[in-house]
């Protein structure tokens, strides 16, 4: 298990050995004094994050986490995973560690949780590698006279998450016919939770020392 303790470990991380931009980071403004600029921080809920095994004999993967003090109201849970969004979409695989004094918020937060995470990651899949086809397409036929950043960006990281066999074999059938956009989209709607690139999400409990109890979401995009 290794744990990333500082602000400065965890963009370390994410950013150099995982590639992913930062602006896709959970981040925070400070405003400064009068004679200060603005100041952006990172991961500022401080909240447990480290890489770990979800069983044994399987490879490490990310691990996110939010300890609910009992203190704060439903909406702080809301807010936080809002704000982890745009690295949730990043990341080919993550566990997600929910942390509570009591059993009676685990059954709200996975409600939330599978709304608000679950759902969206599942349901964006397949329009996301079908735009992934298309950019690609265009860049491969010398398309574009002008480049488009937004494009490019889409078209680099696609490329890391969505690489592979069965990519490459997608590919090659829809830009030659053979599969149509409808079928694309139903290859991956479709996922079962054993596909070892789309995996879903499953719960379990788990004793916590310092708390009662937590449950774990383990996802693969």
């Amino acid at each position: 298990m290794k744990y990333f303790e500082t602000e400065q470990d965890k963009v370390r991380f994410f950013c150099d050995e995982l590639g992913v931009p930062k602006h896709s980071l959970p981040a925070k403004v400070y405003e400064g004094g009068p004679d200060s600029k603005p100041t952006l921080r990172y991961f500022v809920d401080k909240f447990p994050l480290f890489l770990s095994s979800p069983f044994s004999g399987a490879p490490p993967v990310v691990t996110l986490s939010y300890v609910d003090s009992g203190f704060e109201t439903s909406s702080h849970f809301v807010a936080h995973l809002g704000a982890y969004q745009g690295l949730f979409r990043q990341l080919k695989s993550f566990r997600f560690l929910y942390i509570a004094a009591k059993d009676a918020y685990f059954q709200k937060a996975e409600e939330r949780f599978r709304s608000l995470v679950k759902r969206p990651l599942e349901s964006d899949v397949s329009g996301e590698i079908l735009r992934y086809f298309q950019v690609r397409g265009k860049w491969e036929r010398h398309e574009y006279v002008v480049p488009v950043t937004e494009d490019l960006e889409f078209l680099n990281e696609a490329r890391r998450r969505f690489h592979g066999d069965r990519f490459e074999s997608l590919y090659r059938a829809w830009s030659t016919g053979r599969i149509t956009e409808r079928e694309l989209r139903l290859e991956f709607r479709n996922a079962s939770p054993t596909d070892p690139y789309f995996s879903g999400l499953s719960w379990s409990r788990n004793t916590v020392p310092q708390w009662q109890r937590s449950f774990a979401a383990v996802t693969g995009a």
